[in-house]
């Protein structure tokens, strides 16, 4: 075998290329007819650009601005930023206002009611209950049951520190400065005014419950729901704590005593819901007439 260099060695043949296709011409657009110019259709739409708009005012420092908060020049409704909800729990400037302005009310009806009725020693028939049952509450205690009724509408509009201060000091100042006895009623009755008290506190967590949340309607009956546990707890505690303060512990005098009391404080719902039906109407009203303006 003859030594040859690499170049040396016989050409192996392979297969020629085959002969080149002509190129396809693209298709004619959509609607095009033999014959027809196609110059008269349209160059290709670009992609669609959004619109820029300007960052929106009024978001916190700490807010980060994101496109998708001002998207409203795309035909959506626009998106605002989802802020925290204040807690029911503190005192803001309206409701130390709302405080002072219950403080005033609540303390004239208590001076009219110790100033203008028969003195509580007497046998007027304003002390007596009705019909002479003791199963059913004086004219008296029925006042006192409509004066919480508008504690009540205090704490439901503007909170529990509200209602609590409402249902406190107005009839604590009230036995202080007016009643005969003096403070030794506060100290004898001292059970009443804590249990009132109560009663102004937790009807006011309703308004921790509802507050930027449901609608008028669900929150009069929210309210309506919290005033009755209230009402029961109030008059069941007064009952015992009066039994066993006066060591009276037959049966017919607890039911009775509890029977006056639970009667009395029920009589605070009809002006809850009516000062809140007001309330809703006005401040309604007052809405819509911003919302129709704007």
């Amino acid at each position: 075998m003859t030594n040859r260099e690499p170049f040396d060695q016989p050409h192996t043949s392979y297969p020629a290329f085959p002969p080149s296709q002509p190129e396809l011409a693209p298709p004619p657009p959509p609607g095009y007819a033999p014959g027809m110019p196609q110059n008269n259709f349209p160059a290709a739409v670009p992609p669609y650009q959004y619109p820029q708009s300007p960052v929106p005012a009024g978001l916190p420092n700490n807010m980060p601005y994101t496109p998708m908060m001002n998207y409203g020049a795309m035909g959506y409704a626009p998106l605002t930023p989802r802020l925290t909800r204040k807690s029911g729990w503190g005192l803001d400037k309206k409701q130390l206002i709302a405080m002072v302005v219950g403080l005033i009310i609540v303390g004239a009806i208590q001076f009219a009611n110790y100033k203008f009725t028969p003195g509580m020693n007497s046998q007027s028939a304003f002390f007596q209950p009705l019909g002479n049952s003791f199963y059913f509450p004086s004219l008296y205690s029925i006042s006192l049951g409509l004066l919480l009724g508008i504690i009540f509408f205090f704490g439901v509009k503007f909170g529990p520190w509200v209602g609590l201060i409402l249902a406190l000091i107005p009839p604590v100042a009230a036995c202080i400065l007016f009643d005969p006895r003096g403070a030794g009623a506060l100290l004898t009755f001292w059970y009443e005014y804590a249990a009132d008290a109560f009663a102004g506190f937790f009807v006011g967590i309703t308004f921790v419950i509802t507050k930027d949340r449901y609608k008028a309607s669900m929150v009069i009956l929210i309210a309506f729901g919290m005033s009755m546990v209230a009402i029961i707890i109030d008059s069941i505690a007064i009952t015992v704590v009066d039994a066993l303060y006066n060591l009276r512990y037959a049966l017919p005098y607890f039911l009775s005593s509890l029977s006056a009391v639970f009667l009395a404080s029920l009589c605070s719902l009809v002006p809850l819901i009516v000062l809140l039906f007001i309330s809703e109407k006005i401040i309604g009203k007052r809405t819509r007439s911003t919302n129709n303006n704007g």
